[in-house]
């Protein structure tokens, strides 16, 4: 999944390549639009998790393996969800932070 998020955020970037200089023509400081297109999976995620912890504790948990008990502790949510932030931060951070560090001339000069 790792692998897909850093893919999947690699393409959208440069997809979002001429939108993103539209957004700074517009008047919005350039790291802030780097973060809008860098950080507009976020909520997705964090959406997915919930949404998927929730189902599997109304589900009764049914356990991933033959005689599981279905035991649903939170601890397990919060280390689910921290090791969703850390895949997409350590998916994320460093193409925001070699596009925040890159002037927008730099980026799109050629264009």
């Amino acid at each position: 999944s790792f692998s897909l998020l850093l893919g999947s955020t690699v393409l959208s970037m440069q997809r979002g390549r001429k939108t993103m200089l539209v957004y700074y023509s517009l008047g919005l400081t350039w790291p802030r639009t780097v973060a809008v297109f860098a950080f507009q999976k976020l909520p997705a995620i964090l959406l997915g998790d919930a949404l998927g912890i929730l189902i599997y504790t109304l589900a009764g948990g049914g356990g991933l393996y033959p005689g599981a008990d279905g035991l649903f502790l939170p601890i397990y949510a919060v280390i689910t969800t921290a090791l969703l932030l850390l895949f997409f931060t350590a998916a994320i951070l460093p193409f925001y932070f070699s596009a925040v560090k890159k002037s927008p001339m730099e980026l799109f000069g050629k264009e």
